[in-house]
């Protein structure tokens, strides 16, 4: 039973990971030579020995790091606000983006500034969903250098 999330991303040669990036993607991607590639380096990266395990213990450490010491240190840690400027880039479709962690404020960027401090940027990509870097890597790569200018 422990291993079964490992099991059910690896069996069918990784064709749950396939089902995963298409749920999470925009519209266009999945219909791109691009995803096709994509989705073969993931299908086998998967399949290479401690990747599953890897991938499935952050849901893990989430969970269980609630109720221990590491956890409490870890939610304290991240409660501070962040002292140097942040860029959040989001897919405008992002199927799987919280409610109350993301673009959705646009309309109010302050909303986050007790985490982020005054120097949040949001930059939310049009026709793009989880995956930002894999589905527009050249509108990423300038909103990031732009950022970092």
């Amino acid at each position: 039973m422990p291993r079964l999330p490992e099991r059910s991303l690896r069996q069918d040669a990784g064709a749950r990971v396939e089902r995963l990036l298409r749920a999470g993607s925009g519209p266009t991607w999945p219909s791109t030579a691009d995803f096709a590639a994509a989705v073969g380096v993931y299908r086998s990266a998967i399949r290479i020995p401690g990747v599953a395990h890897c991938s499935m213990e952050y849901f893990r450490w989430a969970a269980r790091s609630q109720l221990r010491a590491e956890g409490r240190r870890f939610a304290a840690a991240v409660a501070r606000p962040v002292e140097v400027p942040v860029l959040q880039v989001c897919g405008a479709v992002d199927p799987w983006r919280l409610a109350a962690a993301g673009p959705w404020r646009l309309a109010d960027p302050s909303a986050a500034a007790p985490w982020v401090g005054p120097t949040q940027r949001i930059e939310l990509v049009p026709d793009v969903g989880h995956f930002p870097h894999e589905e527009q890597p050249g509108p990423l790569t300038e909103l990031l250098a732009d950022f970092l200018r």
